[in-house]
């Protein structure tokens, strides 16, 4: 046999495939890539709307201190108009992040807990928005021998910081 002939055969018989399946897992990992691209963008989007609903806690918090000043049966009512504004306000932006999350569920697997209003706040205001669980949010890829996602983790109720779940994996 020529030795064409032997390069040819190992060629065929080992190279080739080793190339093929490299080639097969580049691709993969451009997919997997491009998957956690969305969740990145959609982890961004519903961390900022739970954000934006938990910082209006602190203008309840400011109506809170102006309680006892209010007099006047006006006042009192000016007072409770404000809060029922903010509270309508956290309400639309906690809505827009659990459809965000909705829309989802036909690519990913979603999780979601979000803060809720256990109390009544002085002078008949609202009460402050509460986090009750640590994760508040999971997007996870949808199949079952594939790891990966991201979840939101509450730091003291105040801001949501979203990670991928799996380390090995930044944000760009």
């Amino acid at each position: 046999m020529s030795s064409f002939l032997i390069f040819l055969i190992f060629y065929v018989s080992f190279i080739l495939p080793l190339h093929e399946s490299m080639l097969t897992y580049s691709q993969r990992m451009r997919i997997l890539a491009e998957i956690d691209e969305k969740i990145g963008q959609e982890a961004d989007l519903v961390s900022d709307s739970l954000n934006k609903a938990l910082s209006l806690n602190q203008k309840l918090q400011i109506l809170y201190g102006q309680c006892p000043a209010a007099q006047t049966p006006p006042q009192i009512a000016a007072l409770r108009l404000e809060g029922e504004v903010i509270e309508f306000e956290q309400n639309i932006l906690l809505l827009e992040a659990k459809q965000r999350l909705h829309q989802l569920k036909k690519d990913f697997l979603t999780e979601i807990h979000l803060p809720f209003r256990p109390l009544q706040g002085p002078c008949e205001l609202p009460g402050l928005l509460k986090c009750f669980q640590k994760n508040i949010f999971e997007i996870r890829r949808n199949k079952k021998n594939e790891n990966g996602g991201a979840k939101g983790l509450i730091r003291q109720c105040q801001e949501i910081r979203w990670q991928f779940q799996d380390q090995r994996v930044k944000e760009l």
